[in-house]
């Protein structure tokens, strides 16, 4: 607001400094007025033809005259036409400044609309990945007393567009796994890739896999480059998946699958 008003004030004092100007100038154009005075001397000792002469400020020498009024030097040749030429030179930049105000204005207010445009646009090509269709692919033989189980899942594009996989990283307490894929892998829109994760277990944990009742908790970090090119952040999953030969399922609650895990967990035979 100070900066349109800026403008128009620097236009009044300079006019104002113009008729000022003026003003002062017709104010003090007209010359003063002088009285001459001469007086023959009377004595007859002075010289002859010889006059005493004073000089005067004349106090009515424009006495009966009207003055012109200050405002007669607009309309005067040239100084009045030199005044109009003046104020319509700085009214033209006044104009001017003004309209370019108003375009700099009208272009900050189209590209603020051209930014909200293109995050609607960008919020209508946001993409991201979900996990899920868990698969048990271990292969256990009977007389294994250790062994390495496999689960595998589906990172999937519920998207309208398709998405680029960059990363998928499986970890199970101080187990990892990057996965077996090349990267820059396509997924089309409604489309999956079926990724896995493998790690090994201790003995108790197979009898507890025999049982259908083996629970881990695994943390999965994907990272994809969406339709704009543009790389993601990693996002996070973490599963519990409860599992066996017969059995693959996911769990909600962590806590639930120990104390489930625990109650079950067989007992130690008597020898005797």
């Amino acid at each position: 607001m100070m900066k349109r008003l800026a403008i128009p004030a620097g236009a009044v004092l300079i006019v104002a400094a113009i008729l000022v100007a003026v003003y002062h100038q017709q104010r003090h154009a007209v010359g003063e007025g002088y009285d001459i005075k001469c007086v023959q001397p009377s004595e007859p000792s002075s010289a002859a033809n010889s006059l005493s002469c004073e000089i005067h400020p004349s106090q009515n020498a424009d006495q009966g005259k009207s003055k012109p009024q200050w405002w007669n030097v607009l309309i005067a040749w040239p100084s009045g036409i030199t005044a109009w030429l003046l104020m319509l030179t700085l009214g033209a930049i006044v104009w001017q400044a003004w309209e370019t105000r108003r375009a700099a204005d009208a272009g900050a207010e189209a590209s603020k609309a051209a930014r909200a445009s293109i995050r609607i646009q960008e919020a209508q090509y946001k993409q991201w990945v979900e996990i899920g269709g868990w698969k048990n692919w271990s292969r256990v033989r009977p007389e294994d007393i250790e062994a390495k189980l496999s689960l595998g899942f589906a990172v999937q594009n519920n998207t309208n567009f398709p998405l680029t996989l960059l990363q998928i990283k499986t970890s199970r307490a101080a187990q990892s796994s990057s996965g077996s894929f090349p990267k820059g892998i396509l997924i089309a829109p409604k489309n999956a890739y079926d990724a896995f994760f493998a790690f090994d277990i201790s003995p108790a944990e197979l009898q507890l896999y025999r049982l259908d009742n083996l629970a881990v908790t695994l943390t999965t970090e994907i990272v994809i480059k969406d339709v704009l090119g543009n790389e993601s952040e990693p996002q996070k999953f973490t599963r519990t998946i409860t599992f066996g030969p017969n059995r693959c399922e996911v769990v909600s609650h962590p806590r639930h699958i120990q104390l489930a895990v625990k109650f079950t967990e067989p007992k130690p035979t008597d020898p005797n």
